[in-house]
This record gives C-alpha cells, structure tokens and sequence, in this order.
C-alpha cells in the first residue's frame, strides 16, 4: 500500500475509524498482557491510549444516526432477500443498530455531565443492543456460508463426470515403466 492509498483511507470518516478502532483495541490488549507481566507504568499509558481512541469513536459517532436511519429504510422489509430467515434476521440486526446509537449517545451524555445521572446502566443497555446485533449478523453470517456450501455440494454432484470409464493413474503409471 503506497502514501497515496494510505492518504485516502485516512481522509474518509470509515477509513480513520477503522485505524482508530484498530490502534484502540491492539493498545488495550497489549496493555493488558503487559499488566499481567508486571510493567504497570507501560500498561497503564497503553489502556489510557486505548480509552481515549474509544471515547473518541464515541463521540464520532454522535452524527451516525441519520446515516444508521438511512440504511434501515433502504433495507426497508427486506423484500429483496429471498430467504424468509435470513430476511427476518437482517429486520432483527436493523432493530437492535436502531436501539443502539441513541442508547449510547445517551451513555455519553451522562458521562460527559449534560444528563445528570448515572451511564451505568445506558452503557449496559448499548452494550447488549450491540451484542445483538454483533450475534444476528453472526447467525447470518454463518447461514449465508451453509447455504453457499449446500449449492456447491448440489453443483458438484448435478456435474460429476463418471470416472470409470477412465484409466486409473497407476495402471497408466505402470504401462509407462513397461515401456522404458
């Protein structure tokens, strides 16, 4: 990946999220192991890296809602999704991403001191939203796979070609020694 590429990855608002979301969590992880090897002081800079990405995706995603809203009336039913489930699923997902941005503006605000009561329980409750959705795209996710996988166990039995008619490779392989 060349300046260029790198230069306009970053100047999209998904491109620095997914940089910001990638630094947080390596930053975390990493603190984490070094926590437990005894280097609190590196730990401790690495988490406070982490957090402070975090609460910044937070706060970048105050302006996701319309974006969120737009993709729902798009999908709208899910008319265009032929399987009942898989369409019952994507209408699931829609409703728990539609739960889960107000629930953690919300969070926000109270943390940030412009509701004045406790985020415990609004993080709680965008953290399950989030979960939610994280499983329903998962189940989706992995019924897409079996479907695919039953179509090409289907495409390859449909197209089997008869093999014995054929010389087999060691008959074949022998009548070459024989010739030598």
């Amino acid at each position: 990946m060349d300046g260029g590429t790198v230069a306009n990855f970053l100047e999209t608002y998904r491109g620095r999220d997914k940089i910001y979301r990638l630094i947080a969590y390596f930053s975390s992880f990493v603190g984490s192991g070094l926590e437990r090897l005894g280097h609190a002081q590196s730990a401790a800079r690495l988490q406070s890296l982490g957090s402070a990405l975090s609460s910044c995706r937070v706060v970048l995603r105050l302006g996701d809602d319309l974006a969120m809203w737009q993709v729902t009336k798009e999908y709208g039913t899910g008319s265009q999704v032929a399987h009942p489930v898989l369409r019952l699923l994507g209408l699931i997902q829609n409703v728990f991403d539609q739960i889960y941005y107000p629930l953690e503006h919300v969070a926000w605000a109270c943390d940030s001191g412009i509701l004045k009561r406790p985020s415990a329980f609004w993080w709680v409750a965008s953290v399950a939203a989030w979960a939610g959705s994280l499983l329903t795209s998962i189940v989706t996710s992995l019924l897409r796979l079996t479907h695919l996988n039953l179509a090409i166990a289907r495409a390859s039995t449909a197209y089997r070609v008869p093999t014995e008619h054929l010389p087999s490779s060691s008959s074949s392989s022998e009548e070459d020694d024989e010739d030598e």
